[in-house]
């Protein structure tokens, strides 16, 4: 039953929010070291050595489950009106686990 759970809460056609999650990928990083190119230097700098993936989540489970999530969904936070949200310096299988 848990593992049916698991399967509908992170099913993307189920979703009404995805969590990009960034975190540190030193093999990302050390490979964009090398790459300069002027045109899209600016459009990298805010995720250069990240490396992204994404959850799909809901809104009101993670609230329920979060007084964090609680505020940042539902209240005057940015958060509350995107679809995705990004989640700075965490794997997705650490923030899978704490959902």
């Amino acid at each position: 039953m848990a593992l049916n759970l698991a399967n509908i809460l992170f099913q993307e056609d189920l979703a009404d929010v995805v969590l990009v999650c960034l975190c540190q990928d030193e093999m990302y990083e050390n490979s964009q070291a090398s790459h300069h190119q002027e045109d899209d230097e600016e459009a990298k700098e805010n995720t250069r050595g990240k490396r992204s993936e994404k959850i799909f989540a809901h809104r009101q489970i993670l609230a329920a489950s979060s007084e964090v999530f609680q505020t940042m969904l539902y209240g005057p936070f940015a958060e509350g009106q995107s679809r995705e949200i990004i989640i700075p310096n965490i794997s997705a299988d650490i923030m899978k686990k704490l959902i």
